[in-house]
């Protein structure tokens, strides 16, 4: 029998990110989580295998750079975006690379 330890290196054989659900009202709920609207591309970012990850499973090749600033051996759900100045999501700079891309993790 494996120890703890050496299974929390193997990777889950399928990652899935976390899909947000939209509401056509806003609620407050405790056993809810919310977070921000980013204009971006969700996806995963898994430090173990060294690849990003679409919100469909697909490689996200030209931001695979993003993993070199993420702690190795975590999976991470979230969302890539081109943040302004002021820190706002711009996601015409993202999509066109006009800005440096950046993980936010969710």
């Amino acid at each position: 029998m494996a120890n703890s330890a050496s299974l929390a290196l193997v990777p889950p054989l399928t990652i899935s990110p976390i899909i947000p659900v939209l509401r056509k009202d806003p609620f407050d709920d405790p056993a809810y989580l919310f977070e921000l609207k980013l204009d971006g591309f969700r996806g995963l970012a898994d430090s173990i295998q060294g690849r990003m990850l679409s919100k469909n499973g697909n490689p996200l090749r030209r931001f695979e750079g993003l993993l070199d600033a993420l702690p190795p051996g975590y999976v991470l759900d979230g969302e890539i975006v081109a943040l302004d100045g002021d820190g706002r999501p711009r996601f015409n700079d993202l999509l066109f690379g006009t800005r440096e891309p950046v993980w936010m993790p969710e």
